[in-house]
């Protein structure tokens, strides 16, 4: 079964997200697993609808980073495997300098594709070209990592899981 990591973006508390429809019906077919990310519960909390749909979601864990990561919330190992937080940090934010220039939400956005890619997800879906697809983002994820699977806009590949 394909797992799909979802960015908060396309959480569809008022069912306005007609891909996202397909593909929370798809889920409850059992074609396809939804996963969320620790990432995903932080930025949904404070708003009850998000909260409740990401907590009844299937979660993966993120692996631990240094002075990033929560304790009791992530996954510390000795073992390295799956690509670095710097390495996923340059690829997203290729003008980068330095680790503690990035906000709160870039960090968010670069521990989101950390989950996806160690927990072996297959794809990750995101409404934000800006950040993950444009400006050959998308390729340089590919070029260094294999792929991270990331797609764009869910209506673009709804026909490519159909046919899978």
């Amino acid at each position: 079964m394909l797992k799909l990591t979802i960015d908060t973006n396309l959480i569809n508390i008022k069912q306005q997200i007609l891909s996202m429809n397909t593909l929370e019906r798809w889920q409850t077919e059992r074609k396809i697993e939804l996963i969320g990310t620790e990432r995903l519960k932080d930025e949904t909390f404070g708003n009850q609808k998000a909260s409740q749909k990401v907590n009844a979601m299937p979660n993966v864990s993120e692996p631990g980073v240094w002075g990033i990561s929560n304790w009791g919330r992530a996954n510390w190992s000795d073992e390295t495997y799956g690509p670095s937080f710097k390495g996923l940090a340059e690829a997203l934010f290729p003008n980068l300098k330095k680790l503690s220039s990035l906000s709160e939400s870039d960090t968010n956005d670069v521990m989101h594709l950390m989950a996806h890619a160690h927990n072996d997800c297959d794809f990750f879906l995101t409404h934000n070209k800006k950040r993950f697809i444009q400006d050959g983002r998308k390729n340089s994820l590919k070029v260094k990592f294999g792929s991270c699977g990331v797609r764009g806009q869910p209506h673009g590949y709804i026909g490519h899981l159909e046919r899978l």
